[in-house]
């Protein structure tokens, strides 16, 4: 199952590098295949270009949406930052994506959409 989501900034920057904070949210009512419950977070598997991620999502009672953080922990146990991963996959602030659930690993697609 697919669920539709939207790349958004933060307009908040990395020290580092000046690149801005981004997210990928979904709107609420969430999707009962998304693996996180009203109110709660969850740790996911983000699967964008081929490489896996852990990735919290956040589902607050108080914001009409959920989101997927905009840190990232790559598969050799380092930090990495969502905007970078998402520009190298030629995905932009503001673009929707599809996000296909498989119990806990969503997979970040953009075509489709």
């Amino acid at each position: 199952m697919a669920v539709i989501a939207t790349v958004r900034g933060l307009s908040t920057y990395y020290k580092d590098d000046g690149v801005e904070r981004l997210e990928i949210r979904v709107q609420k009512p969430l999707p009962p295949e998304l693996p996180v419950a009203e109110g709660q977070r969850a740790t996911v598997s983000l699967v964008i270009g081929g490489n896996s991620y852990e990735a919290g999502i956040n589902a607050p009672p108080d914001n009409d949406y959920a989101w997927i953080s905009p840190d990232l922990i790559d598969a050799t146990g380092h930090g990495v930052k969502l905007a970078r991963v998402l520009g190298s996959a030629g995905i932009e602030k503001n673009q929707q994506v599809a996000l296909d659930v498989n119990s806990k690993t969503l997979t970040l697609r953009v075509d489709g959409v």
